[in-house]
């Protein structure tokens, strides 16, 4: 009797063990399949300024060589009471830093477009511009925008693991330095770790 008890024990300690491990397998499995990058830029303040989600744009591949050009991801939002301009963007590892434009981007705004920027994966930016950010508000400049802040003549390889200082200087006087990392891809493919037979 006690014999009987005491395997039944077991085999309910085991089914029960059984049941936690497939449940946890399957809940991670689920929730890493559908997992996405955070936000992979940096922030930074100043004065009214805040500048936010600061990145070298992932592109295709992630990876930049000596000679070519880099775009910029870059959010700068105003919470003064009157208007801003950026001035100028420098960096110690490109020989300009330029305002360049994709007319084939998903949203193209027009106010800060150079009006002679090609078209292309790596258009020509020009090289003064001005970009105005309005009291209570903000402007995005990103290769998805059309408008966006780009390294030409790289002196070195940008690439995943790298980070590139980049200078911003606006109207009121303030500036910004910061290391911006290579960001993440924006989206990233939902993959499982399991062969077909094991779905």
């Amino acid at each position: 009797m006690k014999d009987r008890r005491r395997s039944r024990a077991r085999l309910a300690a085991a089914a029960a063990l059984l049941l936690a491990l497939t449940g946890c397998g399957a809940g991670q499995r689920a929730a890493t399949s559908e997992m996405k990058p955070a936000i992979s830029g940096v922030d930074a303040d100043a004065g009214s300024l805040a500048l936010r989600d600061l990145a070298v744009d992932f592109g295709e591949s992630g990876s930049y060589p000596a000679g070519g050009a880099a775009p910029l991801r870059v959010w700068i939002a105003n919470d003064g009471e009157t208007a801003v301009v950026l001035e100028s963007v420098t960096s110690p590892i490109a020989e300009a830093v330029t305002l360049a434009t994709d007319p084939e981007a998903e949203d193209t705004p027009s106010e800060a477009a150079p009006e002679d920027a090609e078209s292309g994966a790596s258009p020509t930016g020009e090289r003064d511009f001005a970009v105005e950010i309005g009291p209570s508000s903000y402007t995005r400049l990103s290769p998805k925008t059309g408008s966006f802040l780009q390294l030409e003549g790289l002196t070195e390889d940008v690439s995943m693991g790298s980070t590139v200082e980049v200078a911003f200087a606006f109207s009121n006087g303030e500036t910004v330095t910061a290391h911006l990392p290579v960001a993440m891809p924006e989206v990233v493919e939902s993959r499982s770790y399991y062969e077909e037979g094991h779905e």
